[in-house]
C-alpha cells in the first residue's frame, strides 16, 4: 500500500507484486492505518541501519532471521561481496523461492531460528549483522536470550537490530492476533537489560518508533499524533527500535 502512494517511504513495489500474486485475503487481518504507517517506518529505520553497517563492513555477513517475505535484500541491494542469510520457517523459505528471483549472494536457510542447528550453515569470520524485524515479540524470553547468546558467540564482531514491545504494549495487542492464532510472549521496557544478559553487547541507539525521522514524512494527522506519544515516555517507549554493538 505503501508503493502506491504518491510520497512513499519504502517504496518496494515488489510487494505490491507479490501481494497481487498470492491468494489470500489480507482484509479479514483488518490492519489499521495506523499499523501499517508503522510497519513501514520500522522498515526503513532497519533498512537504514542495514545499509550504513554494510558500507562500514563491506565484506559483512547480514543475517535476516524471520525474514517473512519481506523483501529487504532487494531494498537494501548490498553487493555481492555480503554474505547475505535469509532464515525462516521452511514453508516460509520455499514460498520466497516461488515469489522472489534468486539474489546473487543470497542463500536461505528454512528452519525456525529457535531450531539452533541453522547457524552451523552460516559462515563466520567477517563481522555480522543480525536483524529481526516483527520477530522479538513472538519468541519466548529464554528463547531470545538464547537467540542473542548464540549468534554472538558465533562471530567475532557486530550489530544486532531488532524493534521490541514494552510489557504494556505487549498485553494490549494480544486482542489483535486472534485471527491469526498468533502468541506474543516477550516485551522488554529497560533497553540495558540486553546487557546484562549477554556482557558482550553494548546499546549503541534507541530509537521510539513515535520518533523515527521518517515519521516527518507521514500525513499531517499521524505527525500530530506520534509527535505527542513521542512527549510521554509511556507512549514513547510502547514500540522501540533497538541497535546493539558486541
Amino acid at each position: 500500500m505503501d508503493s502506491r502512494q504518491k510520497k512513499a517511504i519504502l517504496a518496494d513495489t515488489s510487494a505490491d507484486d507479490v501481494v497481487r500474486r498470492m491468494n489470500y485475503d489480507f482484509d479479514r487481518l483488518r490492519v489499521s492505518l495506523g499499523d501499517r504507517l508503522a510497519i513501514v517506518v520500522r522498515a526503513k529505520q532497519l533498512d537504514r541501519w542495514v545499509s550504513n553497517f554494510i558500507v562500514a563492513n563491506p565484506l559483512a555477513t547480514v543475517l535476516h532471521l524471520g525474514c517473512g517475505l519481506d523483501n529487504r535484500v532487494g531494498r537494501v541491494n548490498p553487493p555481492s561481496e555480503i554474505g547475505w542469510y535469509e532464515i525462516d520457517y521452511p514453508e516460509v523459505i520455499d514460498l520466497r523461492k516461488r515469489l522472489y528471483p534468486d539474489w546473487d549472494g543470497c542463500r536461505t536457510i528454512a528452519s525456525s531460528v529457535t531450531e539452533w542447528g541453522w547457524m552451523d550453515k552460516v559462515t563466520t569470520g567477517s563481522p555480522a549483522l543480525i536483524v529481526a524485524e516483527g520477530l522479538t515479540m513472538y519468541l519466548a524470553q529464554d528463547d531470545m536470550k538464547q537467540l542473542l547468546d548464540r549468534v554472538v558467540g558465533r562471530f567475532s564482531s557486530g550489530e544486532v537490530v531488532f524493534d521490541a514491545l514494552s510489557t504494556g504494549a505487549l498485553r494490549a495487542r494480544k486482542r489483535y492476533l486472534r485471527i491469526t492464532g498468533a502468541k506474543l510472549r516477550w516485551g522488554i521496557d529497560d533497553s540495558h537489560e540486553i546487557e546484562v544478559w549477554n556482557p558482550r553487547l553494548r546499546l549503541i541507539e534507541e530509537v521510539p518508533l513515535v520518533g523515527a525521522p521518517d515519521i516527518a514524512r507521514l500525513p499531517w494527522p499521524s505527525r500530530i499524533m506520534c509527535g505527542w506519544m513521542n512527549r510521554m515516555a509511556a507512549s514513547r517507549n510502547l514500540i522501540r527500535l533497538f541497535r546493539y554493538r558486541f
